[in-house]
């Protein structure tokens, strides 16, 4: 019978130096295979990783830039549709404005057509009401106050005939200024108030400020002017933010806007080492300051 040789489920390692004695490792098949087809399918999760990083990373950048440019246009039709609002609001306050005064001369009634007069007789003179006759003088025709008549609204009138006109009315105080120069903004001469103030961080570099502008005056209708931004630090430093978009820090409000500004930090300036920031709105030649405690978002 032909011998029967047994299947190898080994295999042997040999290492051989020079100065020493050899050394023989004996390493099983399924471990062998085992230790292959792990390195295998790590090969394969390590570039299926790599490929999938570099797909959402390039994703990502093209969603951010469609974020940025949805932004810039809703900025501007944010701006559009206060305008519109302010406009309206101007078309109404026109429409609801009194009608103008028109000037009669007194003592000369209109007269009746030829040929009227008779069918269409005066009306009766009421209570009080002094009636020219044909031959009198048109001088002047004064009402004689009745008896339900208010006459303690009338200004007193002089002897001599003339009546005595009210005080003028005196000029609105200008706002009062700080040492610095600057309004402050919650005074009362301030045309603006700021309320729903906050900033958040976009990025290492920049932070987005939030807030409400809101008129307080009713002799203005529209309001129209100018912010920029200054960060204050804890050691009392002020330092000016530039703007990513000057466009968005100009407003013409009869009412209220919702301000959205992107401001730039300078170098060396990080977020956490902002302790205020300082909003200056600028309306006519008066700058206005305000100042408000950051909570970074």
């Amino acid at each position: 019978m032909k011998p029967v040789i047994k299947k190898q489920t080994h295999y042997h390692v040999l290492l051989m130096r020079d100065d020493k004695e050899s050394r023989t490792f004996s390493i099983r098949c399924n471990v062998l295979h085992f230790c292959a087809g792990l390195f295998i399918v790590l090969l394969l999760f390590g570039g299926g990783g790599i490929y999938g990083g570099l797909h959402f990373f390039t994703k990502y950048r093209e969603l951010a830039a469609a974020q940025e440019s949805r932004e810039r246009e809703n900025a501007g039709l944010r701006l559009q549709l206060e305008r519109l609002v302010n406009l309206e609001s101007l078309l109404k306050a026109g429409n609801e404005s009194p009608p103008q005064a028109t000037h009669t001369e007194v003592g000369t009634p209109d007269l009746p057509a030829r040929g009227t007069a008779a069918a269409n007789p005066p009306a009766p003179a009421g209570p009080g009401v002094r009636v020219l006759s044909a031959g009198a003088s048109p001088a002047v025709v004064q009402a004689a106050p009745t008896a339900t008549e208010d006459t303690s609204e009338r200004p007193a009138e002089d002897p001599s005939g003339e009546t005595a006109l009210p005080p003028p009315a005196k000029p609105a105080a200008a706002p009062a200024k700080t040492d610095d120069g600057f309004a402050p903004l919650a005074g009362e001469g301030s045309p603006l108030r700021v309320n729903e103030f906050s900033a958040r961080n976009s990025g290492s570099l920049r932070l987005r400020i939030n807030y409400e502008l809101s008129t307080v005056t009713d002799g203005q209708r529209t309001v129209t002017g100018a912010a920029r931004y200054a960060a204050v630090t804890a050691d009392g430093t002020r330092v000016d933010l530039p703007m990513q978009d000057p466009e968005n820090s100009r407003f013409s409000i009869a009412r209220m806007k919702a301000m959205q500004n992107m401001v730039r930090l300078p170098p060396g300036l990080k977020p956490d080492g902002i302790a205020s920031i300082d909003i200056l709105i600028e309306v006519a030649d008066t700058v206005y300051r305000g100042t408000y405690p950051v909570r970074l978002q």
